[in-house]
C-alpha cells in the first residue's frame, strides 16, 4: 500500500460485527523503513450520505524495523536433568520432543521465574541445563542483519542450527563440555539485564523452514 491508500464501502448491518484480517509480507530488496513505522487505521461510519458521521474505529501498528524471531516470554523445551544430551543437541533434527517445556523465564534460585527448573542436589548443582527453540522462516533471505539478546547467569554458549555464534563467560578457543564451569560468577543487576549482540556474520545459517536457536547454560 501507498501512503494514504484505502480500501471503503464495506458494509455493516445493524448489529453485525465483521472481521478484518490485515497480512502484510515483505518482498525481497526492499526499502529499510528507517524507523518509520505503519499504521492502518479501519474507521466505522454511519449511514448519512450527506454527511457521514464517524462512529469509532482501530489502529493496527506494523514496525518492520526490528522482526523478532524468538520472542521475550516464549516457550522453550528444556533439559535439566544435568545428563549430556550428546552432541546432535544443537541440531535441526534432533527429537528433544521428551524434553519439558516452559515459558521464559526459566531458572531457579531468583524466586521471580516463570519456569523453574531442577537444579540438582543442594551443594551439588548441576553445571550445565540445556534450552532449545525452534522457529519457521519462509524467506531467509529478506533479513538483513541479526542480533542476539541474551540473558544467562552465569555463562552460555549459543548455537544456531547446529553452529556456534556465541559464548559468553566461558574459556574462548576451546571446547565446552557439560562440566566447564563458568569463569566467574554473575550477581545483581548483570543476572536481570539483556546483552545485545551482533552476530549478522550467522546470516548464512538462517534456513528456509524450520530452525533452532540452541542454548547451553553453565
Amino acid at each position: 500500500l501507498s501512503p494514504g491508500a484505502f480500501l471503503s464501502g464495506i458494509p455493516l448491518a445493524p448489529g453485525e460485527v465483521r472481521q478484518v484480517e490485515l497480512q502484510f509480507r515483505l518482498i525481497k530488496n526492499y526499502p529499510h523503513p528507517q524507523g518509520k513505522i505503519l499504521h492502518v487505521d479501519l474507521e466505522q461510519y454511519n449511514e448519512e450520505p450527506a454527511a457521514p458521521l464517524f462512529i469509532g474505529g482501530q489502529r493496527a501498528e506494523f514496525d518492520f524495523n526490528k522482526l523478532d524471531l524468538v520472542r521475550a516470554g516464549s516457550s522453550w523445551r528444556y533439559l535439566d536433568t544435568g545428563q549430556y544430551p550428546g552432541p546432535a543437541w544443537t541440531g535441526q533434527n534432533y527429537n528433544d520432543s521428551d524434553w519439558p517445556s516452559g515459558k521464559a523465564e526459566l531458572g531457579y534460585g531468583g524466586g521471580d521465574e516463570t519456569t523453574p527448573i531442577r537444579s540438582g542436589a543442594p551443594g551439588a548443582h548441576y553445571i550445565t541445563t540445556w534450552f532449545r527453540q525452534s522457529f519457521a522462516l519462509t524467506d531467509p533471505t529478506l533479513y538483513r542483519n541479526l542480533w542476539l539478546r541474551l540473558r544467562a547467569a552465569d555463562s552460555a554458549v549459543v548455537y544456531l542450527n547446529g553452529i556456534e555464534i556465541y559464548r559468553v563467560n566461558l574459556p574462548a578457543g576451546i571446547p565446552i563440555t557439560p562440566t566447564t564451569p563458568a569463569s566467574t560468577t554473575v550477581t545483581g543487576l548483570l543476572e536481570k539485564a539483556f546483552f545485545p549482540v551482533n552476530v549478522s556474520f550467522a546470516l548464512q545459517l538462517l534456513a528456509t523452514g524450520t530452525n533452532v536457536v540452541a542454548v547451553e547454560v553453565h
